[in-house]
């Protein structure tokens, strides 16, 4: 049951390309790597070109922007969804949960 559920949860959590406020809770983004932004298999958050560590990726994702100006990452967890071959390099689509570890 949880696993048929899982999919409308996910929907269910606000996704925005934008910096994670120290206050707010955990966020989930899509981003796919390869060759053209429109030829990737699923839909998306971000888009990175060919050779983008998916690591590297992640983290640009998910800062923490502080009201001072300051910046810290947010710890993550990533989740390889697809992995399809075609043009250039492929298309690799993953998710990235951008845990809050902010203290309140």
């Amino acid at each position: 049951m949880l696993r048929k559920m899982l999919p409308t949860i996910l929907l269910g959590i606000g996704v925005a390309f934008t910096a994670i406020d120290p206050a707010a809770a955990d966020s989930s983004l899509t981003f796919c790597i390869g060759e053209f932004a429109a030829n990737c298999s699923a839909a998306h958050d971000a888009w990175f070109g060919c050779g983008t560590d998916a690591r590297t990726a992640a983290k640009n994702l998910c800062p923490i922007n502080y009201p001072d100006g300051t910046t810290r990452q947010s710890p993550y967890r990533l989740i390889m969804k697809s992995d399809v071959a075609g043009t250039r390099c492929g298309y690799a689509t993953f998710q990235v949960f951008c845990l809050d570890q902010s203290t309140k």
